[in-house]
């Protein structure tokens, strides 16, 4: 697995759902040649999801240092089947000429790449009272 939850920062339970936030960590190689993506498990240690289903919605987003560009790519979350086994698609962007391509599977992640050296932060909504 490439793509780790290192840290969740925040849970409110609230509203009407969990919002989970947290940090992700990337690593090793993006995908394999069948994938579509890496795999990014909810399970942090230490860390109790107050909710049995899977996530409803989740954006995965850069948030660079101030005066800190942006590298453009898209990261996509698609839900699996439990809290665990959810894929994030990373697309390019047009700058380097890729037109929202998925990123190159089997690729190692490295300062030309998507998640280096961008910061990467998710904010996941899962359904309460499940």
């Amino acid at each position: 697995m490439a793509l780790t939850l290192s840290s969740v920062d925040f849970i409110d339970t609230t509203g009407m759902r969990i919002i989970v936030e947290g940090t992700i960590t990337a690593s090793g190689n993006y995908g394999t040649a069948s994938s579509n993506g890496d795999i990014l498990s909810f399970n942090v240690q230490g860390v109790t999801i107050p909710s049995g289903g899977i996530p409803v919605f989740v954006e995965v987003f850069e948030a660079p240092a101030a005066g800190t560009t942006q590298s453009g790519w898209t990261y996509v979350y698609n839900p699996g089947t439990t809290q665990n086994n959810g894929i994030v698609q990373v697309f390019g962007n047009g700058a380097s000429g890729q037109g929202q391509s998925q990123y190159t599977q089997g690729a190692a992640y490295a300062s030309a790449t998507p998640a280096v050296p961008a910061t990467l932060k998710l904010r996941a909504y899962f359904p309460k009272g499940q």
